[in-house]
């Protein structure tokens, strides 16, 4: 009877492994390059007044099972677009120990915990939002040796609340105009101070450098004689993402919000977060086919 056994847990084990196995296998990587998120904050009942703070750059994986919409799986990086960046892990994600040259940053991760599909084909998946603030308190104590200040160690402030993504698909001929490159999905997510304390004040009190996609500089040929000091370096070219100057939030932004009610609304700021996501293209294995 052990004998018999040991198939029998083989083929039960493999079961159990092959939709975890096929669901890793569907994961799709999210195009940092092409990939945005846009901060806004509002006061509770005026989308006219919405104040769009800070474009800032996303990765990570995706994963929306069409047949099975409760397999669907989102995990997803929020950071600021540094030229230094130090280089993603394969889950798109910042390594642990990378600190960026900024005084004050943000970084946002999303995780997806389950999905749902609602009546009109939006796919609403609720998971944890972690915020990590990061600030670093500059050094001016004056000495003989003083060169200028200098950043002390950083501060980090680490919090997780749960929070609603709301995920919509875009079809081929929409999508162009906000904020730059075509996107294949938008997302919202809609929440208030209340819901997720801190969210406020980590996203208005960072530092956010401007996204530009495609970006490509190149350094000018030298020139005999030339006055250096006219020289101003690197030529870049690309496209900038800029901020919304009107305050108006997209058309396609989810109103809603995770949060709970509270008696009195008129002193809640209201936070969104909407992402156009790019998924980036499979690569060809001459062997196998494409692969991610």
């Amino acid at each position: 009877m052990e004998h018999l056994n040991i198939p029998i847990c083989v083929m039960m084990a493999a079961s159990l492994a092959s939709p975890a196995l096929a669901q890793s296998e569907r994961m799709q990587q999210i195009d940092s390059g092409h990939s945005t998120a846009s901060m806004y904050v509002a006061p509770a009942g005026e989308t006219s007044s919405a104040l769009n703070l800070a474009i800032a750059k996303v990765s990570g994986t995706a994963y929306w099972d069409r047949d099975k919409p409760s397999n669907s799986v989102f995990d997803l990086y929020i950071f600021p677009a540094v030229k230094d960046l130090p280089p993603l892990a394969e889950d798109g994600s910042l390594r642990k120990d990378a600190v960026l040259n900024l005084s004050r940053y943000t970084l946002l991760t999303f995780r997806s915990k389950n999905a749902v599909l609602d009546g009109s084909g939006k796919l609403l998946v609720t998971g944890d939002l972690t915020i990590t603030y990061l600030e670093r308190e500059s050094n001016t104590q004056w000495s003989v040796a003083y060169a200028g200040g200098t950043s002390g160690e950083p501060i980090v402030q680490t919090s997780t609340h749960e929070v609603r993504l709301v995920v919509e698909s875009v079809a081929p001929n929409e999508g162009r105009e906000w904020p730059a490159a075509k996107a294949d999905l938008f997302g919202s997510i809609a929440t208030t101070e209340e819901a997720v304390p801190g969210l406020k004040h980590a996203l208005m009190d960072a530092v956010w450098p401007i996204v530009v996609e495609d970006e490509r500089c190149v350094m000018p040929a030298p020139a005999a004689g030339a006055d250096m000091r006219a020289y101003q370096g690197a030529i870049c070219s690309g496209t900038p993402v800029l901020v919304e100057p009107s305050g108006k939030m997209p058309a396609w932004s989810s109103q809603g919000y995770s949060g709970s009610i509270d008696p009195n609304p008129a002193r809640l700021s209201r936070i969104n977060i909407l992402l156009r996501l790019r998924i980036r293209e499979p690569k060809l294995d001459k062997a196998n086919g494409p692969r991610q």
